[in-house]
């Protein structure tokens, strides 16, 4: 009998890898293939646009939301200056404040990016 139990739960491990493997891939060709679907935006047009490749490389470099965020702030602080916050997710609200002409809410994929700059 626990011979049995051992061999099913061995399975049971199996099939459950396999789909989680299953949605990782399909969640990394969904991700780097999407085109962004901006949403609302107060921002430069040449601005918007590096916003965009900057959170696409991000996604394509990582598979986790918080590791999205982190590389997405580090090149907007770094590149255009203090003090951007950018939150990434699935499912979120927000109600926030932001600098004028520095705002923008798009998705990429399932995944919707909100990237802002404060004072």
């Amino acid at each position: 009998m626990e011979a049995e139990n051992k061999t099913k739960h061995k399975q049971h491990q199996s099939s459950h890898y396999k789909i989680y493997l299953s949605s990782q891939l399909l969640q990394t060709t969904m991700s780097t293939n999407d085109k962004p679907i901006v949403k609302a935006q107060d921002i430069a047009p040449e601005l918007q646009q590096a916003v965009l490749d900057i959170s696409a490389k991000a996604l394509a470099d990582h598979k986790i939301e918080k590791d999205i965020a982190a590389q997405i702030k580090k090149e907007m602080d770094s590149t255009y200056g203090h003090t951007w916050h950018v939150i990434v997710g699935k499912n979120f609200g927000s109600y926030v404040t932001h600098e004028l002409g520095y705002f923008i809410y798009f998705y990429i994929g399932p995944y919707a990016f909100l990237v802002f700059k404060t004072s």
